[in-house]
């Protein structure tokens, strides 16, 4: 229901504006609701934005929250407040200094944000979050990682490095780290995943999964596997 709220006042505020902005090179738009908003270069937005899609390929900080049907950033994109999407895809360097909501979300490369929520979520590379309120979940750790809280109903947690040459063992003889993934807390309503990464926090599932390596250094409720 609140979606649908959401969507219906969006569309009423776009009467009258539905406008689409382009920066090519480098500039500074004012927020306000626009139809689409690309940025192909360094861009600056200036307020809050409202948009049906909002594009960055390069740079591009926005000084005010963030609301789209779709976003997409490739490069380095940087929010100083929330960002709200039905569809969300970020590679590369991004920051979100508030609340990060999508109901799709895919994140490549290093992310800093606040809250976290989404129905789909996968993280992969390396990341320093907030609370964690996800349907699925999967984070690919590049490199050790933060989280607070992690809710989902289901929670796999991987290493990114080796593929199959995960492993405490492997590991060793090649000098390579284990990703280290430090949560206050992982609760999951079904199964936690984990594989190469060693998880630094408690785990609370009806079942975990340990696999090459995986580890878990905190209290664990439910059922533990070990492959």
């Amino acid at each position: 229901m609140s979606d649908l709220l959401d969507r219906y006042e969006r569309a009423l505020r776009k009467r009258g504006v539905g406008g689409r902005v382009t920066i090519a090179g480098s500039g500074v738009v004012s927020g306000g609701v626009y139809e689409k908003v690309t940025i192909a270069g360094s861009g600056v937005v200036d307020g809050d934005l409202e948009a049906e899609s909002v594009s960055v390929s390069g740079s591009a900080r926005f000084e005010g929250d963030v609301s789209a049907e779709k976003v997409r950033c490739a490069g380095s994109c940087r929010f100083s407040g929330s960002v709200k999407a039905e569809s969300a895809r970020f590679s590369g360097a991004t920051i979100v200094e508030g609340e990060l909501s999508s109901e799709e979300l895919k994140v490549a490369g290093s992310l800093r944000a606040g809250r976290v929520k989404a129905r789909d979520l996968r993280l992969s590379g390396s990341f320093r979050v907030g609370d964690v309120e996800a349907g699925w979940a999967e984070f690919r750790l590049s490199d050790d990682s933060e989280a607070g809280l992690v809710k989902a109903t289901d929670v796999t947690v991987k290493s990114e490095k080796w593929g199959l040459l995960s492993g405490t063992f492997v590991s060793k003889l090649f000098g390579k780290k284990i990703p280290v993934f430090r949560v206050s807390r992982i609760e999951a309503e079904n199964i936690v995943d984990v594989e190469g990464v060693v998880i630094e926090g408690d785990v609370n599932a009806k079942k975990v999964v340990l696999r090459r390596g995986g580890e878990v250094r905190g209290n664990i409720s439910g059922s533990v596997e070990k492959e």
